[in-house]
């Protein structure tokens, strides 16, 4: 067991509070892609890349520690995950691409309804 039952529970619940500011972001920042991007909406975005990076990469490795503490977090939590980071290939395509609009949409519908679906995976796994 690497972190206590007390630690991995508070890792659990800060990933909880992250995720909403997360679907905020990708609503507010999709709306930038409708218009002509400034540097300040460039910079927003690669802040919430960067966000979301952190995301993956913390519930990643919180799923490593549910094996120890929450073995039912695991398949649900997975499973909600493993889309995002194909709308994050998605995003950057459409990026590479200029296709802002495209960028929006996947910004306010998908990624934020995928963010939605792994905040229900880690609260229900957890109820």
């Amino acid at each position: 067991m690497r972190i206590s039952n007390t630690l991995f529970n508070e890792i659990v619940d800060d990933i909880e509070q992250y995720i909403p500011k997360l679907i905020t972001a990708s609503h507010s920042i999709g709306d930038l892609f409708y218009e002509p991007l400034t540097n300040e909406g460039s910079q927003f975005f690669s802040d919430y890349i960067t966000g979301l990076s952190n995301l993956i990469q913390t519930v990643m490795m919180t799923l490593k520690d549910a094996a120890d503490h929450a073995p039912s977090m695991i398949e649900p939590v997975t499973y909600a995950l493993q889309a995002i980071p194909e709308q994050v290939a998605e995003l950057e395509k459409a990026l590479a691409q200029q296709q802002f609009v495209h960028v929006a949409d996947i910004l306010k519908y998908e990624l934020a309804d995928h963010l939605d679906k792994l905040l229900q995976a880690l609260k229900e796994s957890r109820s």
